[in-house]
């Protein structure tokens, strides 16, 4: 009983997030709120009189629906909002304004839609274009030339001169909010910079460095463009700058889920592991998967999205060996819950929705797809059934958020599947050889070309 009321409770607090759109679409701040706290007097009132029999008593629900309007209201409370020294304070229209703003970089320079340099600046001083100095602060969007952000790494100071400008919101309301995206993240202004200077010299290690290895190691080993595609499947799209291309190439057949988050990669950890460990006892389970988890976390960089995922990752393994079987729901559940209390506005992250759909396809429909693979060999039924469980929880979302997917798009995921969980299972060593030693890791990567070339081609044929 205990364990449902806490399932009821999380479930309402995770929708009480989701409720707080309503805030945002009509701008009243207080109807999601609403919206949750009516919803917890309805159930009050008449789900013990529909259902008589239920153990459930009429508090649980009325305290559901405080949970509920809490969250709406906590959500609004977390989203961030520009300090008095703000950079954005200095742009008040929407004509952008010249100036030179030195700070530090937040993460590593990728490749953006229109072929550009892009990063995350911390600015703490700009100089304006009548000469005058002043110190900010605030996050900037910042993009240049491809040619000037050779070499730079994360915490290496920089001045930039360019343009200063606010982002726009989208043109049509069903279009992509790139501003509302940036302002989740505490960005509020975008700077189009033309020249940069390099103030300090790159830190000589950091999480940046494990990344760039396993990157090496897999394109020096597999090449163009297969490498960057066995790098996408260990470590996701966002930090690995995958050809625009084939990117799309995969988004449009259905094969997004294994490069937009890192929650498709941690189920297929936690089912191999699983598979592996079928036989041994649940304590050596727990052991071997969380350190597994733990060096994928470690691997990867400590990436949010990553950190995310290992944390779902953590209560689903909690729950798989535990005697109840209703145990990995509420772990990952409760997982989600959690990470929403540090940060309510992952709610809205492509990557938290991708993790907790795809943790929960694993818990919850892999067993049932593997007892239908029983002619197979138990590791391969895993590795089959693992993907094609994340694949049809993450559908739903795919369609939501890229507006189409192919009419062949099962048929794509049933193919690809094999080269998907071997991609990810032995990219993952030899991403960490190459941590030790690159070319060791290429040796491995190498052996992947084949089957990576192979997806590829189907992805681009199906398409």
């Amino acid at each position: 009983m205990i364990v449902l009321i806490a399932l009821i409770f999380s479930l309402a607090f995770i929708l009480g997030c989701i409720a707080s759109i309503l805030s945002v679409w009509t701008g009243y701040i207080w109807l999601g709120g609403a919206v949750m706290l009516g919803l917890g007097i309805i159930t009050t009132l008449f789900v013990p009189l529909i259902f008589k029999s239920s153990l459930i008593k009429r508090w649980v629900w009325l305290v559901a629906g405080l949970i509920g309007c809490f969250a709406a209201f906590y959500i609004q409370f977390r989203v961030p909002q520009p300090l008095a020294n703000d950079v954005s304070k200095f742009v008040n229209t929407d004509t952008a304004i010249k100036a030179t703003i030195a700070g530090e970089l937040l993460d590593a320079p990728m490749i953006s839609g229109s072929g550009r340099g892009k990063f995350t600046l911390l600015a703490n001083e700009i100089t304006l274009s009548s000469g005058e100095k002043k110190s900010v602060g605030g996050k900037l969007y910042t993009t240049i030339s491809l040619t000037q952000v050779t070499g730079l790494r994360p915490s290496q100071k920089v001045e930039i001169t360019g343009n200063l400008y606010l982002p726009s919101p989208p043109d049509n309301p069903s279009g992509f909010d790139f501003k509302a995206f940036l302002g989740r993240s505490g960005i509020f202004a975008g700077f189009s910079g033309r020249s940069l200077k390099v103030i300090s010299d790159p830190p000589p290690f950091g999480d940046w460095w494990i990344r760039s290895r396993m990157v090496r190691a897999h394109v020096l080993g597999a090449g163009m463009p297969e490498g960057a595609l066995l790098s996408s499947l260990v470590l996701g799209n966002r930090t690995v700058d995958l050809p625009s291309e084939l990117k799309q190439t995969f988004i449009e057949v259905g094969l997004a889920a294994a490069l937009a988050a890192s929650g498709f990669q941690v189920s297929i950890i936690l089912g191999t592991v699983l598979a592996v460990c079928v036989n041994i006892s649940n304590k050596f389970k727990f052991i071997v998967g969380t350190i597994s988890l733990l060096g994928f976390l470690i691997l990867t960089g400590v990436s949010p999205s990553v950190l995310r995922a290992v944390v779902m990752g953590m209560g689903t393994l909690v729950g798989l060996v535990s005697d109840r079987q209703t145990r990995p729901v509420i772990g990952l559940t409760l997982a989600a819950v959690i990470l929403l209390i540090i940060q309510p506005l992952w709610i809205w992250d492509l990557g938290f929705q991708f993790s907790f759909l795809a943790t929960l396809g694993l818990v919850v429909s892999a067993p049932a797809i593997a007892d239908r693979l029983q002619w197979l060999p138990p590791i391969v039924g895993t590795l089959i059934s693992v993907p094609i469980a994340a694949y049809i929880w993450t559908l739903p979302l795919q369609l939501y958020m890229f507006g189409k997917i192919s009419a062949y798009s099962i048929l794509a995921n049933v193919l690809t599947t094999p080269m998907v969980s071997l991609g990810t299972i032995v990219g993952i060593i030899s991403g960490v050889l190459g941590v030790i030693y690159v070319p060791l890791g290429a040796v491995i990567s190498w052996l992947l070309t084949t089957p990576l070339a192979l997806m590829i081609a189907i992805a681009t044929w199906i398409r």
